[in-house]
């Protein structure tokens, strides 16, 4: 389970960062359902997310209330591993962590 003092995006994949496409490499998948799951979770922890596009896909600029300005982005979460034993991730979550 992850936890931190603020909101963050999270995303978990059965495969690599690896497999997906990289400028170069002539790789055919184009979407990740185009890859075969493996036997492996891949957890992404990000503080935010910005936007990726405007009101159209030819050009227009994200909203300003979707981007992340450049800058120091500082970020801290803590990762709690769980098992049948631990007690419910609801009661883990009212824990306060700094």
């Amino acid at each position: 389970m992850a936890i931190a003092n603020s909101e963050f995006s999270f995303s978990a994949q059965q495969y690599h960062q690896d497999d997906l496409d990289h400028p170069g490499k002539g790789a055919p998948q184009r979407h990740s359902n185009d890859i075969k799951p493996k036997e492996i979770i891949t957890l992404n922890i990000d503080y935010k997310q910005m936007g990726v596009g405007g009101d159209n896909s030819w050009g227009a600029m994200t909203h300003p209330e979707y981007t992340l300005p450049a800058g120091d982005y500082y970020f801290n979460f803590f990762l709690i591993p769980m098992s049948k034993n631990t007690k419910t991730p609801l009661e883990i979550s009212k824990f306060k962590y700094q």
